[in-house]
Formats: structure tokens, C-alpha cells, sequence
């Protein structure tokens, strides 16, 4: 798979860059944000072709070969090794550690935590290399063995969201279909279990239209990007897609509602969902 930057994002010119070198505090959150964000987002997707491929498409590694055409991980290490907050030491286990996943080797949790990041906090400059406390929360949440790679993605992401030329796009634009994927299927998994229910159970569930609504508008924002990856081919087999599509159809005019059943040859299906839906009332 080819790789799908061809550069660095967080920079196109020396003036920019100047500035983010000059910026401390936002070249110390990038370090976090990009370095720690990619290897939870490798160990958590570990089979993920995207991700692999991201890797393994980078330039060199050696910390005298990395330079602007490298991809965001690789790279935000070497500025922030040029700013002084990593010794030699330090620089050069991470530098094998670069080499490793760029043959696309599984990461192993504990190694990383171990060898890398305990590197990073007692060798480094760990009182002048901090970045802000809400990076910094996920960061320490998984050196102190609070939270796996996977439990401090989301939040990662969310964060990244925010401001995604502030930290650099890879990271967010890599991360965020899956998680947003992951997230949809679990709130869809959810309200589905308020919904569907045997017969003698339908008082009881529509008591619950409150909470299903409220479910509903939470997940409304994801739905669309969920909808976008469902498999038209499993879709009819695939209750997820098909209750997904159906809240979907709640939202929607007429017209908007044709287009969007013909995309999956799906009338006859979702007319029946509707009809069951228009017997309970609304959510």
C-alpha cells in the first residue's frame, strides 16, 4: 500500500518551521501527541494495513537521515532531540525503536513502556520537556500502568480533533475513522439492546423512548462517518449497518431518504423498520 503523505504535516516552509521550534510548549505537545499517539494507535490496530504501511513507507530513521520529508512520528522526534530535551542516550534507543516499527513489527506494550518511555522520563529533561496537562494525563495514565494504548487512543483523538495543524494532521486523519468506527459500533450495539425486544417487553421499552433519543442525539455526529464505511455488500446481514442506517432515515427528508436506501438497495427492508417504528411513536 502506498504510503498516503508524501511529507511531514506539520510544516511546508523553514519559516513555519522556525516558529514551532520556537514554540516550546507546542513542539513538547506535538512530541507526546505524535510519538506516544502512534504507537497506541499501531498496538491497538495491529492488523490495519493503513497503519502498517504508514510506517513502513517512512524515509530513513537514523537520526542524521530524518528530515522534513519523513513522516510526522519519526520526525517530531528529531526536532525535539534538536531542542535539547532528549541526550544522546535516550536518542539513540528511540532511534532503534524507529527502526523497528518501520519493519512493521508488532508493538509489545510492556517493552515500550519499559524501555522507551522510562528512557524518556529518567534520562530526559522531564521537568522542562512536560507538555500540557491534558496530553500529559494520557501520557502519565499509561507510564503509571493506569490505562493500556488502547483506553488512552480515544481521548488522544478527541484532543487531536481539536486543532489538528496544532499537533499535526497524520495522526488525526489516520486515527479517526477507526475510532469513531469502534465508538458508533458500541453506541449502536447499545441503543440497539433498548430497542429490540421480545413482545412482551414493548411497554416497557417504549418507556424508554427518553433514553433511546438521548442515545440517538449522542451518536448522531459519528453516524455519518459510520454510514460512509458500511459494506454494501454485508450491509443486509449486518444488524449494526441496518439500525445505523435506520436512525439515520429518522433525520432525513424524503428525498434525502430515497437516496440514501437506493446507495444499498435497502426499501423494502427499512420501510418495515419504519412501519414498527411509526406503531410505537417517534423516539
Amino acid at each position: 500500500m502506498e504510503n498516503i503523505f508524501i511529507e511531514n504535516s506539520f510544516y511546508t516552509d523553514d519559516k513555519t518551521k522556525e516558529k514551532i521550534i520556537k514554540n516550546t510548549l507546542r513542539l513538547k505537545n506535538m512530541f507526546w501527541m505524535n510519538f506516544v499517539g502512534f504507537v497506541a494507535l499501531r498496538k491497538t490496530y495491529p492488523e490495519n494495513q493503513k497503519i502498517i504501511s504508514y510506517f513502513q513507507s517512512d524515509k530513513k530513521v537514523r537520526i542524521s537521515k530524518i528530515n522534513d520529508t519523513n513522516n510526522d512520528f519519526s520526525l517530531v522526534v528529531k526536532l525535539f532531540y534538536d531542542a535539547g530535551f532528549l541526550p544522546k542516550s535516550v536518542m539513540d534507543k528511540i532511534t532503534r525503536f524507529l527502526y523497528i516499527m518501520k519493519q512493521g513489527k508488532e508493538v509489545k506494550e510492556n517493552a515500550f513502556r519499559d524501555d522507551i518511555l522510562k528512557r524518556v522520563f529518567t534520562k530526559g529533561k522531564m521537568s522542562k520537556m512536560k507538555g500540557s496537562k491534558k496530553v500529559m494525563s494520557f501520557v502519565n495514565d499509561f507510564y503509571e500502568g493506569k490505562s493500556t494504548l488502547a483506553e488512552i487512543i480515544p481521548g488522544m483523538v478527541d484532543l487531536a480533533l481539536l486543532n489538528k495543524a496544532y499537533w499535526g494532521k497524520e495522526f488525526a486523519t489516520i486515527a479517526r475513522p477507526l475510532v469513531v468506527n469502534d465508538n458508533i459500533k458500541v453506541d449502536v450495539v447499545k441503543t440497539q439492546q433498548l430497542i429490540v425486544v421480545d413482545a412482551s417487553q414493548k411497554k416497557a421499552d417504549f418507556q424508554k423512548k427518553t433514553t433511546v433519543k438521548q442515545a440517538l442525539v449522542q451518536s448522531k455526529s459519528k453516524l455519518d462517518v459510520y454510514i460512509d464505511q458500511i459494506d454494501v455488500n454485508t450491509v443486509r446481514t449486518n444488524n449494526a449497518d441496518l439500525w445505523a442506517i435506520t436512525y439515520k432515515l429518522m433525520s432525513i427528508d424524503e428525498n434525502e431518504a430515497k437516496v440514501l436506501l437506493a446507495k444499498f438497495d435497502l426499501k423494502k427492508i427499512m420501510i418495515g423498520n419504519l412501519k414498527k417504528y411509526s406503531e410505537r411513536g417517534k423516539v
